[in-house]
């Protein structure tokens, strides 16, 4: 997949070929990832997009290799690490990317370690 970190008002981010946004989360039981970070609400945010850690994802999800995914993800810890040094970054394990459009409004919501992301698009509001 062609990728590349672009500037934003908001901060840098990754996107891809179709130019949508990656996004961080951990969509699996456990430990959250933006969700638990109680540092810094900065920290929570540059969470979500840091293009250094998408790129590493987008690494391992594409080797088939276990041996290689092992050494990809050791990778990881460390870079994470090093941008997070304050931080329990307990859902790194199960850490993906959802693609979405530039500008596009989201909530992470989280149960149990569970993260799901939410759009208007895919969530029911309802009006008073």
């Amino acid at each position: 997949m062609k990728t590349e970190i672009k500037e934003f008002a908001n901060g840098r981010r990754l996107v891809n070929e179709d130019g949508k946004v990656a996004v961080l989360y951990s969509p699996y039981y456990g430990a959250g990832w933006s969700t638990w970070m109680y540092s810094s609400d900065e920290n929570r945010v540059k969470s979500l997009f840091c293009p250094e850690i998408a790129l590493q994802i987008l690494k391992i999800e594409e080797t088939s290799d276990k041996k290689q995914k092992e050494y990809l993800f050791s990778e990881l810890v460390i870079l994470v690490e090093k941008i997070f040094p304050e931080d329990y970054c307990g859902g790194l394990r199960n850490l993906t990317i959802k693609w979405l459009n530039p500008n596009t409004l989201f909530l992470v919501r989280e149960y149990d370690g569970y993260e799901r992301i939410e759009t208007k698009e895919n969530t029911d509001y309802f009006i008073a």
